[in-house]
Order: structure tokens, then C-alpha cells, then sequence
């Protein structure tokens, strides 16, 4: 249990997730409601345990709990779902464990600690790197619902072909009931969203596939977005949408050309070559007749 393991970890998370390592290190997230009390062990390792109404109660094997976990490991059968959400953190073994086993065989694993004390704590005790051993990797940490709104949305993909499979961790009862509710909730938005998406490509997919193949010319061309990374840093870019406000400033417009980056969206480009005005990047999610 060192500082020089946190700042490690804290290094690990600021390159996979640094809104959430700048949080701990400004300690931004609630405390939440449970406060672990760390315990070495036999086998040089940390276990912890909490208290629930007067009872002690531990997380871990206070003896070995890195074996403890391969063997809970070892026993999972391979996740059906092409994303898995694992319920718990604790001091991260099981969590882990699993991930050796199973992370390179799912499309995504979100790993979900509701009490943040948890996480952070173990950052001392544990080190973060077999996450990376995941294919894709999201990381919520407290139930901070948009987290979980952003989590959902960057595997939407996935998650859209297949289903979500939950694993909750073997001590998930230790947490209050407003983590289920919290859970049940975001998952109901997932399917809500889910069907809405599906629904919008039945009725828009043949015109979004007749889009692609005529763009499919252009795109061997095209850089992807990798490859413009951090190219035009430090640069102004105007984003110009059609409206009101457009109205009233569309003249300012053209002394800007080859001072800024010009974002069209949608139905502004129309607007913007009336006047003569090119923008370089144009932005649109609505596959109306108009607008194609």
C-alpha cells in the first residue's frame, strides 16, 4: 500500500480516462455512503471491508484474496453479450481477474464501482494496468448518471448488435438499494434508446446505405479523423448553424475565411455558399430528403 503505486495508477488512468484521474486528483467525487478499512494479508496483498449496520464486512479473503478471485474467475462461464458490465470494484481483484480471463473475448467491458471511497482507495493497493487487457474499456466511478450516459454512448455500437450482460461481483449486496435502482433506471434508458435507434434505421436505413456507397468514392481519399489529430491546435474554428442568429452575422463571415475553421451544420452550408463561403467541414445526422 504505497503513494508511489497511486501515482502510477493515477498516470495508467490519466491516459485511458482523464476526466475521471483529474476528478480524484481535484477529489471532485462525492465520497459516497461507504468508508473501507484496509487490511494486508498473508500473501502480500490488501484486502478491505466496510461496515453495515455495526457488521464487519469484508470484500476480499483476508488470507489470499488474488487467489480467492482467480478461483471465482476460473468459474465464470464465457459472457454471452458482446458488452459486459461487472457490478463492483471493491479493491479491483475479481474485477481483474475476470478481465484476464474474458477481456479480450467480449467487444466491451464497463466496469461500474458505486462507492467511490472504494476505487480510490485501492488505487493504493492494487496495480490497474491487466485493464488494459480489455478490448474496450469504460470506467464509472459513483453513480454519476451521466458517466454512465457517456459509457452507453461510446459502445453504442456494440451494444445496438448484441446484448449487455451483468456480472454482478461476489459482495454487490454490500451496497445500498439505491444502487439498483440507479442500475435499473440507466438500463431502461439503454433499451429505450436502443429501440429508438433501431427503429430510426428501419425507416432511414435504406437512404443511409445508398449514402454510403455514394460516399464510398470519397472516403479512399479521405483522411480519418486519426489522422487530423491535433493538426489545426491552437486554431480558431467558427461553427455556423442556420438561424436568427446566423441572420445577423453571416456578413462577419467572409473576413474570417482563411483565418478560421469553418463547421457547417447541415442546413447552414447551403446558406454559407450563397455567399460564397467554404467551409471546410460540413456536419449533419438528419438523412432528410433536403438535406442529402
Amino acid at each position: 500500500m504505497t503513494d508511489d503505486l497511486r501515482s502510477a495508477n493515477l498516470v495508467f488512468l490519466s491516459n485511458r480516462f482523464p476526466q475521471l484521474a483529474e476528478q480524484i486528483k481535484s477529489h471532485r467525487i462525492p465520497p459516497g455512503r461507504l468508508r473501507p478499512t484496509i487490511h494486508s494479508c498473508e500473501k502480500n496483498a490488501y484486502t478491505a471491508s466496510v461496515d453495515i449496520d455495526g457488521r464487519e464486512i469484508f470484500l476480499h479473503s483476508r488470507y489470499d484474496p488474488v487467489r480467492e478471485a482467480q478461483r471465482w474467475a476460473s468459474s465464470q462461464t464465457p459472457p454471452s453479450g458482446s458488452v459486459v458490465l461487472i457490478v463492483g470494484w471493491g479493491m479491483g481483484h475479481h474485477a481483474l481477474e475476470w478481465i484476464k480471463s474474458f477481456g479480450q473475448i467480449v467487444e466491451a467491458v464497463i466496469v461500474f464501482e458505486p462507492e467511490p471511497e472504494l476505487f480510490k482507495t485501492s488505487l493504493f493497493c492494487i496495480d490497474l494496468k491487466p485493464l488494459a487487457l480489455a478490448r474496450r474499456l469504460e470506467l464509472i466511478v459513483g453513480c454519476d448518471a451521466p458517466a454512465f450516459d457517456e459509457a452507453i454512448q461510446n459502445l453504442i455500437e456494440p451494444l445496438l448488435s448484441r446484448d449487455l450482460s451483468l456480472l454482478p461481483l461476489p459482495f454487490v449486496d454490500i451496497y445500498p438499494a439505491e444502487v439498483t435502482a440507479f442500475l435499473k433506471a440507466n438500463i431502461q434508458k439503454l433499451i429505450q434508446r436502443r429501440e429508438s435507434i433501431l427503429q430510426q434505421m428501419a425507416v432511414s436505413g435504406f437512404r443511409c446505405q445508398e449514402q454510403i456507397i455514394r460516399n464510398l468514392p470519397v472516403m479512399t481519399d479521405a483522411y480519418f479523423p486519426r489522422d487530423v489529430r491535433g493538426k489545426a491546435a491552437g486554431q480558431p474554428a467558427i461553427i455556423v448553424a442556420a438561424g436568427p442568429s446566423l441572420d445577423r452575422n453571416i456578413d462577419c463571415l467572409p473576413s474570417n475565411q482563411g483565418c478560421a475553421w469553418f463547421f457547417a451544420v447541415d442546413t447552414s452550408l447551403r446558406i454559407l455558399r450563397q455567399r460564397g463561403i467554404d467551409a471546410q467541414f460540413a456536419v449533419t445526422k438528419d438523412p432528410t430528403e433536403r438535406n442529402r
